[in-house]
């Protein structure tokens, strides 16, 4: 039908209809075609929520009668099947448009059966996106409540630090403690401070917060000497975008006068004992005021458990059940 321009009068009509009300289209279940759902999706006619991402789970479950019930019994096949029922069914375009709370609630519970590839790209995008707003409360630690850093900046820092750019941590998933070491309005921000109780320590991460942005960088050695290392980085968060800057010779500058410098060309915080950072590149450099910083240690933490218990969870013998946060 969407192939002949002369049935654009009837295509519009019923993609009116199908919008205002796309629960619609699983009225008649045997009828439903997934292809409907990826049209409406690719044109923007689509918002999902629960209730739609219910039925859609629940239509995949239908098109294979020879799953139990109880999915805490599925074999390896029978999620194989599912995922190949649900796949074309699923609007990316839409789960790209949600916001951070939607996306947590309704979409990494099903991280499990949901294409890795795929879901790690809107992972990615969605992480960026909620990295901009500095007030995001954490379902997952209260730790990143009262401090500089959130939740979504904290699993891109820890993915970074693992070098996941392509398949980064879910929040639940951060490998990391994060302790926090020194808080600029409440320690002061003298480099004096930061050589004393940072020197000796490793695997240190040091946040700068602006009025319109965050810049930080994390180094896996000590502070005491110029160190060359590959696993250092720098990476600032703004209202627009996040860029991430991997550093190698000189990626630890011990700096006379200074607090923490990452490179000769990079990050360089309190020079001669100013309250703002230099963020240099080779053709310029931004001297910016610091309304406040914090330096955390980080530690390895247990592993967590597998999250394919979170994915059974939100499927119970009726169908879908989203399991609240």
């Amino acid at each position: 039908m969407y192939s002949r321009k002369s049935f654009n009068i009837i295509q519009n009509h019923y993609t009116t209809r199908i919008a205002s009300n796309p629960l619609s289209i699983f009225e008649i279940p045997d009828s439903f075609n997934p292809h409907i759902l990826s049209s409406l999706d690719e044109i923007g006619c689509l918002k999902l929520n629960e209730t739609l991402w219910g039925f859609i789970v629940n239509w995949a479950k239908l098109q294979n009668p020879g799953l139990t019930n109880h999915v805490t019994n599925w074999r390896k096949d029978d999620w194989e099947e599912f995922k190949e029922s649900l796949n074309p069914c699923i609007p990316w375009q839409s789960i790209m448009n949600l916001n951070w709370d939607e996306f947590y609630d309704l979409l990494i519970p099903c991280e499990p059966f949901l294409p890795a590839e795929k879901f790690n790209t809107v992972l990615t995008q969605q992480l960026k996106k909620a990295c901009s707003p500095f007030s995001i409360k954490s379902p997952i630690s209260l730790q990143f409540n009262e401090t500089i850093l959130n939740i979504c900046q904290a699993t891109l820092i820890s993915s970074w630090i693992d070098k996941r750019e392509d398949k980064p941590y879910l929040p639940a998933e951060i490998p990391y403690e994060f302790k926090l070491i020194i808080r600029g309005n409440r320690d002061g921000f003298s480099p004096d401070l930061f050589n004393l109780k940072c020197g000796n320590l490793q695997k240190t991460v040091v946040v700068f917060k602006m009025t319109e942005a965050l810049y930080g960088g994390y180094n896996p050695l000590d502070w005491k000497f110029d160190h060359s290392t590959s696993d250092s980085f720098i990476f600032n968060f703004d209202r627009n975008q996040v860029d991430l800057k991997r550093l190698n010779r000189f990626a630890i500058h011990k700096k006379s006068g200074y607090g923490p410098c990452f490179g000769t060309e990079g990050l360089l915080a309190f020079p001669h004992g100013k309250r703002s950072i230099l963020w240099m590149s080779k053709d310029n450099s931004n001297s910016l005021p610091i309304l406040d910083y914090e330096v955390y240690q980080i530690f390895e933490k247990p592993k967590r458990a597998n999250l394919a218990a979170a994915a059974s969870s939100s499927l119970n013998h009726n169908g879908y059940t989203h399991k609240k946060r």
